[in-house]
């Protein structure tokens, strides 16, 4: 049991009043407030945090694990600290903090933490060891810890309710109207664990009664939320938001002997010897992520191998559900596990592929049991070939094949990426023409919000199926860069519409005019940074501009001129290509190149120049801007590229180039016609 806990000053009463049978003035006050009888009500609310403290820490302290055919493991047993690193630091050496216990400090200095991260990089992992810890030695420091699953939220289901529904224990309902006074009071620190988890189709709803209770709450809670990017997150403006470092080798294999501990680390040693031979720089990305050394060790644990000249992501998956599904318990000697589906290998495999696509763009990773069931009910109408209950196969899959699991009611993947790998699969192998739906749906401007859901996804599927990820993603970004370098603009070389192109697709640069005098005392003012009023019209457009998955460019720059300066802003204008660029970078794909703009020490004075735009009205830089005079347009294509700063881009050969190799593969995998 927890011994004691002390909070605000309220619930440390409810407590005393549990464990002394003290009725205290606040206690008689409160109850009386809501007409509640003290010795039948209000004493069990004390108990209520008691309880749910205790029954969450048994709960969170148990994880589920690939590693070991989804078997349960105490976290702190293969718990390996990870280091959170602070965002948006200005090139100052970056804050970090190692997570081997509670972060107070962190937590009292800026009360609202975001963690960002890829897959697989531990955010929910660190976020129950931090709640571990909180009840184990924090509750006097940092309040009561509520963990919160957001993919349990929906639109009808709101953060409150989730809450109350945690508290109440299965006789004694928690009153609502008690349970957030306390919380206004203050005293607690809220986990929100996976916000990118929550259903797309509820996510606005959902985004907007969190940021409610959040304002609502008042000033004396903390709060950490984890994500994968995604491009509501800008809306957490008033959240100090980090990442994860980036295992080291050391903290890999470390990693590797706690999940070999029954094997009295044998294994580990032979895979990391086996790491250590000679020059395997293609296994850096694997030994930084913690889930992708799970899988290393998964996969070397079923076959005894590891491909390391050939090492690709999804080979990993594809051995770990081999592993999954040929698994027998030899201690029994009963040989290959029973499935109760009746499937073999294979068909299992493709009922999976459409049940991880589906999950992927409509249900999310956790639902109830009918919800599944219909899902598995669609799989079995697309392939039609298929006889088997939806049943048997959700047992399978809670059993047999363990990739699910099942917590009370509900449902859920794993892991995220065990879906994502499924999903890509599904698309890989899906007709040409079904491909292309896809993506087109995925390409279209009502969905752009969501395309960083979709990274990981097409991260397996650039490596599953190059040829199709070309052909569906890479080949009609080149059109629309090609088409913008054809554009025809009057009196303009080709070679400055190039250059353009360059500077604005995928990207939208705003423009200012300020009068010389404004910006030359607030950029004083500023030292440097940029002009307070520029960047308040900056950031006034983009909110009446209505699109959530743009952000503000880390940089801005000014040019000074005869009688005005001119401000350049850039934001994401196109999130898909923004996510794809990402992708590209990480592959090492010829596509996207990368090149440093660096401004002058002094900025540009240039007396003679006179654009004469309309000053104090941001305006859009397209690729026609400024065409009526080459001198002007020039400038333009300077200032803009300066303010880019470092950056992701293509050019008109790498294109050309690009679409040729794309057409000639297409062309030599058509079947020859007699």
């Amino acid at each position: 049991m927890i011994s004691e806990i002390v909070i605000s000053a309220v619930v440390k009463e409810f407590i005393k009043s549990v464990t002394d049978n003290v009725i205290t003035p606040k206690i008689k006050e409160l109850a009386k407030k809501y007409g509640i009888a003290y010795k039948d009500m209000l004493i069990p609310r004390g108990e209520h945090f008691e309880k749910y403290l205790n029954r969450t820490y048994e709960k969170y302290s148990i994880i589920n694990t690939l590693v070991s055919h989804n078997s349960q493991r105490k976290l702190k047993h293969i718990y390996v600290p990870l280091t959170l690193v602070k965002d948006n630091d200005g090139g100052k050496k970056k804050e970090t903090r190692k997570i081997n216990k509670l972060p107070e400090s962190l937590i009292k200095k800026y009360k609202k933490i975001l963690i960002t991260d890829s897959a697989g990089m531990g955010k929910s992992t660190v976020m129950k060891f931090m709640f571990l810890d909180v009840i184990e030695k924090g509750l006097d420091v940092v309040g009561i810890p509520i963990y919160i699953e957001l993919n349990r939220l929906n639109k009808d289901h709101k953060i409150i309710s989730e809450i109350q529904d945690e508290m109440n224990s299965l006789s004694v309902k928690f009153d609502n109207k008690l349970l957030t006074e306390l919380i206004q009071m203050g005293g607690f620190i809220f986990f929100l664990d996976g916000y990118d988890e929550i259903t797309t189709a509820d996510k606005s709803e959902v985004t907007s009664d969190i940021q409610k209770f959040i304002d609502k709450a008042g000033t004396n809670n903390y709060y950490i939320m984890t994500s994968r990017s995604d491009s509501r997150l800008p809306s957490f403006g008033a959240f100090q938001s980090f990442h994860i470092k980036p295992f080291t080798k050391s903290d890999a294999f470390s990693l590797l002997i706690k999940y070999d501990k029954h094997n009295k680390g044998e294994k580990a040693k032979k895979i990391i010897e086996l790491l250590e031979s000679g020059e395997n720089r293609s296994i850096n990305e694997f030994l930084e992520n913690p889930l992708l050394v799970s899988l290393l060790y998964s996969a070397f644990n079923y076959k005894e191998t590891i491909p390391l000249q050939t090492l690709k992501k999804h080979e990993f998956y594809g051995q770990v559900y081999e592993s999954y599904f040929d698994y027998h318990d030899l201690s029994k000697g009963i040989g290959l596990r029973e499935n109760y589906s009746g499937l073999n290998k294979d068909d299992f495999n493709k009922v999976l592929r459409f049940v991880g696509y589906y999950c992927l763009i409509k249900t999310g990773v956790k639902f109830d049991k009918e919800t599944i069931k219909r899902v598995i009910e669609k799989a079995k109408a697309y392939y039609k070939c298929f006889s088997f209950s939806e049943t048997s196969f959700l047992d399978d899959l809670l059993t047999s094949v363990p990739l699910f699991s099942k917590d009370g009611t509900e449902y859920k993947w794993v892991h995220k990426s065990i879906l994502e790998y499924f999903a890509a699969l599904f698309i890989a192998n899906s007709k040409v023409e079904e491909q292309e739906k896809f993506f087109k749906v995925l390409f279209d401007e009502k969905n752009y919000e969501n395309m960083p859901n979709y990274m990981n996804m097409m991260d397996l599927y650039y490596d599953i199926d190059y040829e199709g990820f070309s052909r569906n993603i890479k080949l009609p970004l080149c059109k629309q860069y090609l088409d913008l370098c054809n554009s025809e603009v009057e009196n303009i070389s080709q070679n400055l519409v190039d250059e353009r192109a360059e500077i604005i697709f995928s990207n939208r640069i705003l423009l200012l005019s300020l009068p010389s005098n404004q910006s030359a005392e607030d950029e004083a003012s500023d030292s440097g940074t940029g002009s307070s009023r520029a960047l308040e019209l900056f950031e006034q457009y983009i909110k009446n501009q209505n699109r959530i998955g743009e952000r503000s460019g880390s940089t801005s720059t000014c040019f000074h001129l005869k009688n005005e300066t001119i401000w350049a802003c850039r934001i994401v204008e196109n999130i898909s290509y923004s996510v794809i660029e990402s992708l590209l970078l990480r592959k090492h794909d010829d596509l996207i190149l990368t090149k440093s703009y660096f401004a002058p020490v002094d900025p540009d004075v240039d007396p003679t120049v006179e654009l004469n735009i309309e000053q104090n009205k941001v305006i859009v830089l397209d690729i026609e801007t400024g065409k009526e005079n080459v001198a002007h347009y020039k400038f333009y294509n300077k200032l803009c590229s300066i303010c880019r700063t470092s950056t992701l881009y293509t050019n008109r050969r790498v294109c050309e180039n690009e679409i040729k190799r794309i057409q000639n593969d297409i062309a030599l995998s058509e079947p020859i016609s007699t």
